[in-house]
């Protein structure tokens, strides 16, 4: 087989990459939630929802940065989207 009849080469990693960010980069338009815990407690609470990822970034920060102030530094603060069921 000669050269000119080979297959292209194709960077199977590069493309798995692109269609993962792809697919990612679609989820911060869809709603969002932050996603509340603590350290040492199994109670979760939800905020939300936020109508992008990026206000839930912010939000989660505001919360952070609260909890903080307030000395709780066991807070966890998560972003989540919210895929339709």
């Amino acid at each position: 087989m000669e050269d000119s009849d080979a297959l292209p080469s194709v960077d199977l990693f590069a493309l798995v990459v692109e269609s993962i960010v792809r697919e990612e980069l679609g989820d911060l338009d869809r709603p969002h939630l932050v996603i509340c815990t603590q350290r040492g407690s199994s109670a979760v609470t939800y905020l939300g929802p936020f109508a992008n990822g990026v206000e839930a970034v912010v939000a989660a920060e505001h919360q952070r940065e609260s909890a903080v102030r307030q000395g709780e530094h066991d807070s966890r603060f998560a972003v989540a989207p919210i895929y339709p069921s």
